[in-house]
């Protein structure tokens, strides 16, 4: 159930950066988090990798909680 809201929401994201972001939006690195656990957080990665997006790596950013990982 928890994958399911998770991938449900990446879908969700991915939807509106499409249709909001445009081209110029491309071009930026977003970041997309936090996730409580490394596994969640790579699972997510993945689904935006099958989206075509160019993805880094899961990292914890100074002074916010979880793991976070950056799309363009």
């Amino acid at each position: 159930m928890k994958k399911k809201l998770s991938a449900t929401a990446a879908g969700i994201v991915l939807v509106a950066g499409m249709v909001f972001g445009g081209a110029a939006g491309a071009q930026a690195a977003t970041w997309f988090g936090p996730f409580t656990d490394l596994s969640y957080c790579q699972a997510e990665r993945r689904v935006f990798m099958q989206e075509g997006y160019s993805v880094g790596s899961c990292v914890h950013r100074a002074g916010q909680p979880g793991y976070w990982f950056s799309y363009s």
